[in-house]
C-alpha cells in the first residue's frame, strides 16, 4: 500500500492534485480552528481567511492514540457504562 502512496505521490497526476492543495493552502491564514468527532476520532476543520475550510484527520486525534495517551481518563469513562 505504502508504494502505492509514493507511486501516486510520484506520478504527474499525484504531483498536479497535491500542487492544488498546496496552492490553496499556502500564503493564507487560520481564522478558526474546529474539531469535530467522529467513530475514529476527531476531524480538524481550519477556517482560512478566504472562507474556505479544509479538514483533516491526524494520526494524533485517532481514537487509538487517544485512548493509549489518555488511558486513565478512558477507563474512567468506561467505568461509568
Amino acid at each position: 500500500m505504502m508504494n502505492d502512496v509514493k507511486l501516486f505521490m510520484r506520478s504527474s497526476t499525484g504531483r498536479e492534485f497535491l500542487r492544488g492543495i498546496r496552492d490553496h493552502l499556502e500564503r493564507r491564514v487560520i481564522n478558526k480552528v474546529r474539531f469535530r468527532g467522529h467513530e475514529d476520532g476527531i476531524t480538524t476543520t481550519l477556517v482560512l481567511d478566504n472562507g474556505e475550510t479544509y479538514s483533516f484527520n491526524d494520526e494524533e486525534l485517532d481514537l487509538g492514540v487517544l485512548r493509549e495517551q489518555f488511558s486513565a481518563l478512558f477507563r474512567l469513562f468506561d467505568s461509568r457504562t
